[in-house]
C-alpha cells in the first residue's frame, strides 16, 4: 500500500516544476489558478509522502 502513496508523492512533486514551466506560457489571468494548482499539488504530494513513509 505505501508503495502507491510513493509514486503518488512522486508523480504529484514532479507535476508542479511542469506546472510552473507551463504557467510562463499562458495569459496573465490563467497564471493564478495554475500557481494555486501547482502549490496544492506540492502540499499534498509532501502530505502524501510523509505518510508513506511513517
Amino acid at each position: 500500500m505505501r508503495i502507491f502513496y510513493l509514486a503518488g508523492a512522486i508523480i504529484l512533486l514532479l507535476l508542479v516544476p511542469l506546472l510552473l514551466y507551463s504557467s510562463t506560457k499562458l495569459m496573465e489571468g490563467s497564471r493564478t489558478s495554475t500557481y494555486i494548482t501547482a502549490v496544492l499539488c506540492f502540499v499534498v504530494g509532501l502530505g502524501t509522502l510523509y505518510i508513506s513513509i511513517v
